[in-house]
């Protein structure tokens, strides 16, 4: 309770009376009047008299003549004081009040003049604030004067207060918001001040304080075992459409809070890794758990990427991070399947069109294994059941550590050798699975040589050693040289007698992913597996047959007949048979069988009838071409026979388009928004599927554009080369039946190292309304090598007969393996020794190399050490040794690190330079030494 307070309540016990102890003008102006009122009550329970007295100042205070007054019980008395100023100065007097018979208390009567003032505190301290952040305080401030205040503050960076200027009325409060944002680290001291704005009168001032610290922050779980901000996260292996979780942590040390965000620290196209918290505080003196998931969507590709958690103004943590992605295990129960040989019959093979019972073809079946823990799709390419080797079914799911069975029958309609290969494509795989399905067919009149699985995988190995072109003599040539033990890889892309004399004749159409011409090596195939590059071009460039086109597309109503040439390539007469599928098939050619001289090419009429049903996918018609004399075994040298060439033609059908539906197709048609291709090197080729899935009930035709945003080029390449296709699909336009799921075939050919973006654009029924853009991207490399202190590597000095020891990192960070061989320069190759001088690093790879230095002489040792880097694939490269020329293939690859060390000769030093000998000695004999001697070693 305050004094007044207490003054009012003695003087109610004291006297009985309630009355204030002091009247205040606070708002008032010279030659004016102001009037107050004092209410006097008695509180006793008998009347009691008051009276009172003028103030000294009765001019300026004006009250009625002074009369007593008596006050019953609970009655009270307003006594008019009138307050009529005639200067602008603070005035004070009182009116004394005598109660009769109990004594006289007073009530003063003060005026002030107006004034401002505001209240804040003194000073405020912000402690530790980290540099290039804003520490943010609040602080209240009130207008204790008698005035309305306009106010302005005045304070210096890098403190700020918020707001700057103001007007605040008497007795209000206002939030004022204190910031520091230090530049720099150190201690920092401001006064800020804050004025009148009228007159800039100082109202208020605080002192400001603050220190600037850089933030710090450093890896705290897994431990690093080298650098303290580099961290290495190796997920290992891992299947592709699945994820794994990996978690590290971050502690900040520092006195200051560390704000931090996540940077990309590479260009990679494509980052299967996902970080988060991507952005945060680390508050002072504790940790941050960060998650890391691996989620990689492209098989058989090892990803190497890497990010940056900085501190806008402090360190930053490199976390590299480092994955393989490995494609399901997926197989089949068997790579070969033979029908044997087979009588055509017409009890057994005149099945009606259309008939669902087929009890009267041959049938073998075979499994497709799935070891991996998760359901994958597969499809037969193409999607089609296939008309001789008719296999059911053509597409489905794997189930998980599951199987699922194959039938395949057998329909001949010729006397021939027939051998197809059945290619199955599986999801998320790198590769094709395969089956080689052959049999022979037979009547009355004709019977060819029966064929032998020797013979099929001696038909592909001439393809696969470039010996495709080999005709009836040159294959019984080659079969003798086996016989005597030569191998494949001796026979390998010879000029064979046959092909060297048709060389120059006749059109030789190829496709343009063929290369024609010897390889660099040789790679023998995995068994039952092949690379996805054979949908393409399934044999090789110099196969002795081909077609003119793998595609016809005919008009809504069939339009015109169309025609496709068949070539052969070489000396002998051949014979090509058609075969259509056995029910249900709106196509037809003619003639079925025609011979075709050699060097020369036939013309088969395909036609369309539009009238068999509504024709709502892609149909395919098969082509088996061989040598004339391979119809019958009489004709067969021993050693000369070889299977069929088998073809596949694939026919389209136009749909017919109503532009009203323009519009709904899409919706309906799932595709991946994004495909990335695998890292490849820069000349090679690579492929990826992108899956179309019609989810609606009608059939849909599409088109598949490819078009490249983005070309950046890498290393020494400035400019892209113009108009230049990098990645082409195949097929490139179709149609898909209702619920049909079709793979198309992307494949990447840059000749360059380059990080491309593109896309893929595929429209609907060529409705511009009625189109889907999936994202491409795909990276090719050159051989890099990052080698630790590759601007000069300095060597201790080392005593001469001694040896220094030292180690070097080197890592690899690219997305490819990279072969490397390292030796010094001539000027230091006696004198070090590097451990291992070769190898190869994988993907993503570090290394260490152990240098060791015997120096001969005391000198000053100056040369460079030598890094000749290539593709894993190349082997062993030649390093040029001193000054000796370098082959151009090495110079794109070669790194030269200057590198300097010195030979010392020791030195020993005696102390102290003289000595007393203190002992028995003779007399006047003394014992010292007097040189501080040096001897080198």
């Amino acid at each position: 309770m305050s004094s007044l307070k207490e003054t009012r309540e003695q003087r109610r016990r004291k006297l009985g009376i309630d009355c204030v102890g002091r009247i205040l003008w606070r708002h008032w102006e010279p030659n004016n009047e102001y009037v107050k009122k004092i209410r006097i009550m008695n509180v006793e329970s008998w009347p009691q008299t008051i009276k009172y007295e003028q103030p000294l100042r009765r001019n300026v205070f004006l009250l009625e003549f002074p009369e007593p007054v008596t006050l019953r019980s609970g009655m009270s008395f307003d006594l008019e004081v009138r307050f009529c100023p005639t200067e602008l100065v603070e005035l004070q007097d009182v009116v004394k009040v005598t109660v009769a018979g109990r004594g006289s208390f007073t009530v003063c009567l003060e005026c002030q003049t107006p004034y401002a003032r505001l209240l804040v505190p003194s000073q405020h301290d912000f402690a530790f604030v980290a540099v290039g952040d804003t520490a943010a305080h609040t602080v209240r401030m009130k207008n204790s004067g008698t005035v309305t205040v306009g106010f302005e503050w005045c304070v210096m960076a890098p403190f700020a207060i918020m707001p700057d200027h103001g007007v605040l009325d008497e007795g209000a409060s206002v939030t004022l918001s204190l910031s520091f944002a230090p530049a720099e680290a150190c201690a920092l001291v401001a006064q800020a001040v804050c004025k009148m704005t009228d007159n800039n009168e100082v109202l208020a001032t605080i002192k400001l304080s603050g220190v600037g610290k850089y933030p710090f922050i450093r890896l705290a779980e897994p431990r690093p075992t080298c650098d303290g901000n580099t961290l290495l996260l190796d997920f290992g292996r891992l299947l592709t459409a699945t994820s794994q979780c990996k978690e590290f942590s971050l502690e900040n040390p520092a006195m200051v809070d560390a704000a931090f965000v996540l940077e990309a620290a590479d260009n990679a196209v494509s980052c299967p890794f996902t970080i988060t918290p991507s952005s945060g505080v680390i508050r002072r003196g504790t940790t941050q758990k960060f998650k890391v998931v691996f989620a990689p969507v492209v098989s058989g590709m090892t990803s190497v990427n890497a990010y940056r958690l900085a501190t806008p103004t402090g360190n930053s943590v490199l976390v590299q991070l480092r994955g393989v992605t490995l494609a399901p295990v997926v197989r089949t129960s068997t790579s070969t399947i033979d029908f044997g040989d087979v009588q055509l019959g017409q009890e057994a093979w005149a099945t009606p069109a259309g008939a669902g019972d087929r009890s009267g073809a041959h049938q073998r079946f075979f499994f497709i294994k799935n070891a991996s823990e998760a359901a994958q799709e597969f499809c037969f390419m193409p999607s089609a059941p296939g008309a001789v080797f008719v296999v059911e079914p053509v597409s489905g799911q794997l189930p998980a550590k599951g199987s699922v069975r194959v039938k395949v029958e057998f329909h001949p309609t010729h006397p021939i050798n027939y051998l197809r290969r059945l290619l199955i494509l599986v999801q998320h795989s790198e590769s094709l699975l395969y089956v080689d399905v052959f049999g022979s067919a037979y009547d009355g009149s004709i019977r060819p040589m029966p064929m032998k699985p020797r013979d099929v995988e001696a038909f592909f190995l001439r393809h696969e050693y470039g010996l495709a072109g080999a005709q009836p003599k040159d294959i019984a040539a080659i079969t003798e040289a086996l016989r005597t033990g030569r191998s494949y890889e001796d026979l390998a892309y010879r000029d064979l007698p046959s092909t060297s004399l048709s060389a120059g004749q006749g059109q030789q159409p190829s496709s343009p992913f063929t290369q024609p011409g010897p390889l660099k090596g040789v790679t023998r195939r995995r068994k039952g597996r092949l690379n996805l590059s054979y949908l393409l071009a399934p044999f090789s460039a110099g196969a002795p047959f081909c077609l003119d086109t793998d595609t016809l597309v005919f008009a809504h109503d069939g339009g015109e007949p169309q025609q496709v040439l068949v070539y052969n390539r070489t000396n002998a007469r051949a014979t090509a048979y058609w075969c259509v599928p056995p029910s249900g098939c709106a196509f037809s050619v003619l003639p079925l069988q025609e011979d075709i001289p050699p060097q020369s090419s036939c013309a088969f009429t395909v036609t369309m009838n539009p009238s068999v049903y509504l024709l709502v996918a892609d149909q395919f018609l098969e082509c088996y071409v061989n040598f004339r004399q391979m119809r019958s075994f009489r004709l067969v040298e021993d050693g000369a026979f070889t299977p069929p060439h088998f073809f596949t033609l694939r026919c389209q059908r136009e749909l017919a388009i109503n532009t009203s539906y323009a519009g709904t197709f899409a919706p309906v048609v799932h595709a991946s928004q994004l495909i990335t291709f695998p890292a490849c090197r820069s000349g090679d080729v690579v492929h990826t599927v992108l899956d179309l899935e019609n989810r609606g009930e009608v059939a849909v035709m599409f088109t598949v554009g490819i078009h490249i945003d983005v070309l950046e080029p890498k290393g020494k390449v400035k400019e892209a080369v113009p108009n230049l296709k990098l990645v082409f699909s195949d097929p490139a336009h179709g149609v898909m039946a209702p619920h049909q799921r079709l793979p198309v075939l992307l494949t990447f050919m840059p000749t360059f190292a380059a990080r491309v973006r593109g896309g893929a654009t595929i429209t609907l029924n060529g409705s511009p309304r009625d189109t889907i853009e999936v994202a491409l991207c795909g990276e090719s490399f050159s051989p890099e090598l990052v080698i630790e202190d590759s601007s000069m590597i300095v060597l201790r000095p080392t005593c001469v007969t001694g040896e220094t020891r030292r180690q070097l990192r080197i890592s690899n960070p690219t997305c490819i393996s990279v072969t490397f061989e390292v030796n010094p320069s001539q000027e230091l190759a006696c004198v070090l020794k590097i451990n291992p001088a070769f190898g190869v690093l994988e993907p993503g790879q570090q290394m260490e190399l152990t240098l060791l230095f015997t120096p001969a002489e005391a000198t000053i040792y100056e040369g460079s050490i030598n890094f000749c880097i290539s593709n894993s694939d190349n082997g062993r490269t030649a390093f040029p040794r001193g000054d000796g020329d370098v082959l151009q293939e090495d110079q794109k690859h070669l790194i030269s690190c200057p590198c300097t060390a010195e030979g010392h000769y020791a030195v020993v030093e005696v102390e102290p330079v003289s000595m007393e000998h203190e002992g028995p000695r003779p007399a006047g004999e003394d014992i010292c030494v007097d040189h501080l001697q040096q001897q080198p070693l």
